[in-house]
């Protein structure tokens, strides 16, 4: 049980889990007899982890919470034209992940991947050399949308950060069933724009891309 405990502490990042952590130890505490909730036998109840993307746990959680999604709507306006027919098609693709009173989690998500695009893009820098003025703060509030009480809802959407998603999936792979999914929607992404290109397009690919887009959503 010891050694148990000793893989949970330190190595929790969500609020609730680390709640549950707590009172699991206190019950632990109290049935070998210790008064200090916070003391197990030679360990010390560690603080929880920072969240960061230069690790594989944000991959080992997107396997149990998160996920992906794709459709492909009729719209006359724009987008992608049926071969042999008149029908547009819009392309909608997000990444996403619910979770109840862990809004703060959710924001720090958003808000490394904002960084990490920055990061690889230089985007910052390139700002600050350009601009006389200060940047505007980053809102992470725009990608996050409540349901029901406490319970909040991250949809990321804009292609610059599907690319941070991508990349960091690819150094750190799911290896759980939503490997499948995944690998059907990066497919769908990267093949998105051969579908604008009109001699390239016919009707056996665009069924094709149809059926893909569709094996996403039953996951």
């Amino acid at each position: 049980m010891t050694r148990l405990i000793s893989i949970f502490n330190g190595n929790i990042v969500l609020n609730k889990v680390h709640f549950r952590f707590h009172e699991w130890l206190k019950e632990y505490n109290l049935l070998y007899g210790f008064k200090n909730s916070l003391i197990i036998p030679g360990v010390r109840q560690k603080k929880r982890v920072r969240l960061i993307l230069e690790s594989a746990w944000f991959s080992g959680f997107t396997d149990a919470e998160g996920g992906f999604y794709a459709s492909l709507t009729k719209n006359n306006k724009l987008k992608f034209l049926q071969p042999n027919s008149s029908d547009h098609y819009r392309l909608r693709m997000k990444f996403y992940i619910t979770q109840k009173n862990e809004l703060r989690f959710l924001k720090k998500v958003i808000f490394l991947i904002h960084e990490q695009y920055l990061n690889k893009t230089g985007a910052s820098l390139q700002f600050n050399l350009l601009s006389k003025s200060k940047p505007k703060p980053f809102n992470e509030d725009r990608y996050i949308s409540t349901f029901k009480s406490n319970i909040n809802r991250l949809e990321i959407s804009t292609e610059k950060y599907i690319l941070i998603i991508l990349d960091y999936f690819q150094k750190y792979p799911l290896q759980g069933k939503k490997k499948i999914v995944f690998n059907r929607w990066k497919r769908i992404f990267y093949n998105k724009n051969l579908l604008k290109n009109k001699n390239l397009k016919s009707e056996k690919a665009f069924i094709r891309f149809q059926k893909l887009v569709q094996a996403v959503q039953l996951k």
